[in-house]
């Protein structure tokens, strides 16, 4: 194999590791703010029966 096909091969190497990183990251941020919103709906349940059960 000369040069180029090699260079060629390692971009292509690079992009898809930066491919997968930025996958991944995304999967991550998803499944956080998904734990973040229950966690704040649970909170407000939680606020509101206290309210409740106050008056």
């Amino acid at each position: 194999m000369d040069s180029s096909s090699l260079k060629g091969i390692e971009f292509l190497v690079i992009i898809g590791a930066v491919a997968w990183f930025y996958v991944s990251q995304q999967q991550k941020l998803k499944k956080l703010k998904a734990e973040r919103e229950a966690k704040d709906k649970t909170a407000e349940t939680t606020a509101t029966k206290v309210e409740a059960e106050e008056k």
